[in-house]
């Protein structure tokens, strides 16, 4: 079967190729456009891409986190302004902890890139980070106990 999808790109498609037959049907499509127009641009991801629930989970871990550390008493002063307290929330954990770590192992600027392997790397360096430093964890959320 054709997986054969749709998006918002310009022209409204994209194709998922995940065996020999959608990679032929692909083949084939492509070859039909350049017959059909003469010019036609492609853009590809590799490998399979985050979750929605990978995604979901990514999100309550981070708000999960944001409030045990707020709840063990550590403040985003130290990052931002040490005079100021300043809690935690799941936006700025992402911008703060994630989003650094993010940057640094993959060069992707967005989690929107990640594929399912990297969203577990990232966490794990994060958690890790912030048991050793601060003593608070919080365990990734998963389908039967997140």
């Amino acid at each position: 079967m054709v997986t054969f999808m749709r998006d918002e790109s310009d022209d409204g498609t994209f194709w998922v190729v995940r065996d020999e037959n959608t990679l032929e049907s692909f083949i084939a499509h492509v070859r039909s456009q350049y017959k059909q127009h003469q010019y036609v641009q492609y853009t590809w991801k590799m490998g399979r891409q985050r979750t929605t629930a990978q995604n979901s989970a990514m999100w309550l871990w981070l708000t999960q986190l944001a409030k045990a550390l707020n709840d063990a008493g550590y403040d985003m002063k130290r990052t931002l302004k040490p005079a100021v307290e300043i809690p935690w929330n799941k936006d700025k954990a992402k911008e703060h902890l994630w989003n650094p770590v993010q940057e640094i192992m993959t060069d992707k600027k967005s989690s929107v890139d990640l594929d399912r392997k990297e969203i577990s790397d990232i966490q794990e360096v994060v958690a890790r980070h912030i048991a050793q430093s601060t003593g608070v964890s919080v365990a990734f959320p998963t389908k039967n106990g997140g």
